[in-house]
């Protein structure tokens, strides 16, 4: 955005140079120039903020499927370790049911 900033101020210099200056002309020039350059930096303060806005909503939302892949993966550890426990009962039934 500072190019054209620049630029803008070299055609009102060029402009001035070619015509007759005048007090008015080098107060508009130096007020547009002061003009675009708030609104540089108002739009630079806007896309900060927009960035961090979006970061934090990024993290949020990694911290939420963290927590949703956690809780499944324990409940996933529970149910396995409910088959393991009954895949071992059913062993020793078996193993009771051979010695008989």
């Amino acid at each position: 955005m500072k190019f054209a900033t620049n630029e803008i101020a070299d055609q009102i210099g060029r402009k001035s140079h070619s015509q007759p200056s005048t007090v008015a002309d080098s107060v508009f020039s130096q007020s547009l120039v002061s003009h675009i350059d708030k609104q540089r930096l108002q739009i630079d303060q806007f896309v900060t903020l927009q960035n961090d806005r979006l970061r934090l909503a990024l993290e949020e939302q990694r911290k939420q499927q963290i927590s949703y892949f956690l809780k499944k993966s324990q409940v996933l550890i529970q149910q396995k370790d409910e088959e393991i426990i009954k895949a071992v009962n059913k062993a020793m039934e078996l193993e009771e049911f051979v010695k008989l």
